[in-house]
């Protein structure tokens, strides 16, 4: 478990004043676009030099029943900060109960409209 989810359950209520601070920045960071792409693979000449150093991995693929190979694309290190921001604001809101209350509308719709109902989340 992270710190902050740590810190939380030690202080329990007296957390939430922290809360201004630290959600908004989690909010930000869950929305976080992982510049999902699926190409071509034939039309992909060369995975660019750059691409390792900014956290994007690529994988060509292929797949049985589809035509030529594919090229699988992500930003790797915008999905982990994306993933471990949720699990932050789950332990939150289940560290703090009722003291998360004022946050659960902001972070539900960014669960809805953007985790769940965006498959390239």
């Amino acid at each position: 478990p992270n710190a902050i989810s740590q810190i939380s359950i030690c202080l329990k209520e007296d957390f939430k004043q922290f809360l201004p601070l630290i959600v908004p920045a989690l909010i930000r960071d869950a929305d976080r676009d992982i510049d999902f792409k699926v190409r071509d693979a034939d039309d992909v000449l060369e995975v660019e030099e750059d691409d390792e150093d900014q956290g994007r991995k690529t994988l060509n693929l292929k797949v049985k029943g589809v035509e030529g190979a594919k090229q699988v694309s992500m930003n790797t290190d915008a999905l982990e900060v994306k993933i471990n921001s949720v699990q932050i604001l789950k332990n939150l809101a289940k560290n703090l109960g009722v003291h998360f209350y004022e946050y659960v509308d902001d972070v539900a719709k960014l669960c809805l409209e953007k985790l769940i109902n965006d498959p390239f989340a």
